[in-house]
């Protein structure tokens, strides 16, 4: 008959096996689902330096004439895009994209202006 203290021991120990068993079987966390581009985001993934079109994006007020300025690679090793935009009512940003580990596009912060054409 085994000793009192290896009884107590054990019953601990087989709660601890079944507890990380049923870890085996739990599914892994699934990334979250990738939201779609904007519209000015699709046209700057899609568009090279010197493409120019008018974008109807709700995020900048309706229609905004987008035009590609370059592409450059940031500080951190990204792809980046930049463009200029200007607005109906002559607003102007600058506006820019960067394709981020793993291939998704994140835009960086908006940039406003006056008179960038």
């Amino acid at each position: 008959m085994p000793h009192p203290v290896f009884r107590i021991i054990r019953l601990p120990a087989l709660l601890c096996t079944l507890a990380l068993a049923g870890c085996m079987f739990a599914s892994p966390p699934q990334p979250e689902p990738e939201t779609p581009p904007t519209p000015l985001a699709a046209f700057m993934i899609a568009h090279e330096p010197g493409d120019t079109a008018t974008v109807h994006d709700p995020d900048y007020g309706g229609d905004v004439q987008v035009t590609m300025q370059e592409t450059f690679i940031s500080a951190t090793g990204e792809e980046c895009r930049r463009a200029s935009l200007v607005s109906r009512q002559q607003e102007a940003e600058m506006a820019v994209i960067c394709r981020k580990e793993g291939g998704r596009w994140v835009m960086g912060a908006r940039i406003w202006g006056q008179g960038i054409r």
